[in-house]
């Protein structure tokens, strides 16, 4: 009798806790309007484009309806604007597709600024509104290139240059199978006190006239396309440096990186171009170009560094930079590669 009662309160408790789950996750459903407006680089806007809308569903709405999201789609013609309007918990993921265009999406997170109901103590069930102006990049020359995740590259020695191979997807001899020098990584220790260290990742380039151009986040960064369909001819700088490390402030130790996480969280990738040759008579550039994805992943402990990171690379001297989905790197690694 005595653990039939025991049984009995514990199975009230669980199914308590569970109506206090839902009650509460519905309190976290919300209303969102998009307002949508699809435009080309240019900003014009384009006549017709298809949008779809996710909206991820609560415990409550998940239990009712048995998916943990819903999707609303609209179709718009003539160059209109779109609303659409769910609910769900507060963050979404737009997706549009047009005709001749890469696709594009965006996932937002709803802030309290876009909130219309006039509450202002933060509580649930709001209703919040936006306006949204998805840009969509052009289709012009989508082909094979060379495409490569590259794998983990760790290194214990400081201060000596490791060529890599935008064709092979390795390091150049003897850190790796890499015949030809595209891109330098080098190692640098610029300081060690006791536990605090600093770390730095040099990016320099073989020939004077190769470089890269830093790309920040913009009105078209949500395009399948990445940076563009056509690399720029100049403004190349010849290094890039990323710093992390341990600090010692006061009595603790603080791990810092430079740039900070939130400029390089800003990084929409970098234009690049290597193999340069420039005609000294006329000042005419030959070049190979291409394009990385995102910031380059670099990690430190105490005793080194390493690093990854994902590129695109032109098969011949064209500045023109789409890439259909074939990769010519001897066993490519496409996987999470996601952006053309």
């Amino acid at each position: 009798m005595k653990a039939q009662i025991i049984k009995n309160i514990l199975l009230f408790f669980a199914l308590y806790s569970t109506y206090c789950s839902v009650v509460y996750s519905d309190l976290l459903k919300v209303k969102m309007s998009h307002l949508i407006q699809v435009v080309d680089e240019d900003g014009k806007n384009i006549e017709n484009a298809e949008i779809s809308i996710t909206f991820h569903h609560t415990s409550a709405q998940r239990q009712k309806t048995g998916s943990r999201f819903h999707t609303k789609e609209l179709v718009i013609s003539g160059g209109k604007s779109a609303e659409i309007t769910s609910e769900g918990l507060k963050f979404t993921i737009i997706n549009v597709n047009s005709e001749g265009y890469w696709n594009a999406s965006k996932y937002y997170d709803w802030d309290e600024k876009d909130r219309i109901d006039g509450k202002t103590d933060g509580s649930p069930n709001g209703h919040y509104k936006k306006e949204f102006t998805i840009v969509l990049r052009k289709k012009e020359n989508p082909r094979p290139m060379f495409v490569h995740k590259s794998k983990y590259h760790a290194t214990r020695t400081f201060n000596t240059p490791m060529g890599y191979d935008f064709e092979v997807g390795d390091l150049v001899e003897p850190f790796g199978t890499g015949k030809t020098t595209d891109l330098i990584f080098t190692l640098h220790q610029d300081k060690k006190e006791g536990k605090a260290y600093s770390h730095r990742l040099e990016m320099t380039f073989p020939q004077p006239e190769d470089g890269l151009i830093i790309i920040n986040k913009e009105p078209g960064s949500e395009s399948k396309l990445l940076l563009g369909a056509i690399a720029p001819e100049n403004g190349y700088i010849p290094e890039l440096n990323y710093t992390k490390g341990v600090e010692k402030r006061g009595w603790k130790f603080w791990v810092f990186q430079r740039p900070s996480k939130e400029d390089l969280g800003n990084v929409e990738g970098y234009w690049f171009r290597t193999r340069t040759e420039q005609n000294p008579e006329n000042g005419e550039i030959k070049a190979r170009y291409g394009k990385i994805n995102g910031p380059i992943t670099f990690l430190v402990d105490e005793l080194g560094g390493a690093f990854y990171f994902t590129y695109y690379f032109s098969p011949n001297q064209s500045r023109s930079l789409e890439w259909n989905g074939e990769s010519l790197v001897p066993n490519a690694n496409l996987q999470s590669v996601n952006k053309r």
